[in-house]
């Protein structure tokens, strides 16, 4: 499951999909999944979007917007919001900080 969700991070993902893709109850799946990584299949996804627009932050040109939709988070102020709860800054600051240190 953690490779199909590496795999497919860039697009939209439900915890139907997944329980229908792995042939398990949705119950059974996110329980077995929380136990196995230790994150919940959206906290484990939502890790997994960070780390690539962070790696497109520091390597890469492309605006915010565009990053957020690459790792398919289509809503750039939502997107905004959980990268500053996550990392403590904005992907604006982020990347500067990059630039400069």
């Amino acid at each position: 499951a953690q490779a199909y969700l590496a795999d497919h991070f860039s697009e939209r993902i439900t915890l139907e999909q997944l329980s229908r893709q792995f042939a398990v109850s949705k119950f059974h799946f996110q329980k077995q999944f929380k136990r196995h990584s230790g994150y919940t299949p959206a906290e484990y996804l939502l890790q997994l979007r960070l780390q690539h627009a962070k790696e497109a932050l520091r390597m890469t040109d492309r605006s915010v917007s565009q990053i957020a939709c690459d790792v398919g988070m289509p809503n750039v102020s939502h997107f905004v919001a959980l990268f500053k709860r996550q990392e403590g800054t904005t992907p604006a600051a982020y990347r500067a900080s990059w630039r400069t240190g």
